[in-house]
């Protein structure tokens, strides 16, 4: 598959996860990155979804999310996830959020 189906792919998935939580009422546990930002256990399964889908497809490609950070990887390829945009409004049970997956090649956007 194509990088661009792959992203569609762990968006979905992951989507499914956010889902999941909105639908029953709850978010997860949450917890402060810092003053005013907020990371729920959703967040954080999705973003690990997104890794798990992008490496195994893409092995050496490198990843970066907004919850766990960098792993690096063997090519110029890295793919970069923000697994809920919109976390305030999610903790606050308002269905505006997304997912933000991107890939880039020499770190110019593809």
């Amino acid at each position: 598959m194509s990088e661009l189906e792959i992203a569609k792919t762990a968006a979905i998935e992951a989507g499914k996860v956010l889902l999941s939580f909105f639908s029953a009422g709850k978010t997860g546990i949450i917890s402060a990155k810092g003053p005013v930002d907020k990371v729920t256990e959703a967040d954080k399964k999705s973003e690990l979804l997104i890794r798990k889908i992008t490496r195994k497809n893409f092995p050496n490609h490198g990843f970066f999310g907004e919850e766990f950070g960098e792993v690096k990887g063997k090519d110029n390829y890295k793919w970069y996830a923000d697994p809920l945009c919109g976390t305030f409004n999610f903790i606050h049970n308002l269905p505006e959020f997304g997912i933000s997956i991107g890939l880039t090649y020499n770190e110019k956007w593809c």
